[in-house]
């Protein structure tokens, strides 16, 4: 069963500079950015999704939490 994304409160807007590379600007709401989950590692994993259309409000991504977690070799079934 697939688990479900969490969407977070963010907005990413892509925009190109004046010599030609690609920027992203991405706003997180403190609201969902003091939940994440820190992995083993201490890292938070996001995922930057490209929205099929540009957004009323300029963005052109959107983010969710990563939570995935690779089944242990006892969980796999071949």
């Amino acid at each position: 069963m697939e688990e479900k994304s969490r969407f977070l409160k963010a907005g990413v807007r892509e925009f190109t500079t004046n010599s030609g590379k690609t920027w992203y600007n991405i706003e997180i709401h403190k609201e969902d950015f003091n939940t994440f989950p820190v992995n083993s590692k201490g890292f938070v994993k996001l995922t930057m999704r490209k929205r099929k259309e540009v957004w009323e409000y300029g963005d052109t991504h959107f983010l969710v939490l990563n939570d995935y977690k690779p089944k242990s070799k006892e969980e796999s079934v071949f």
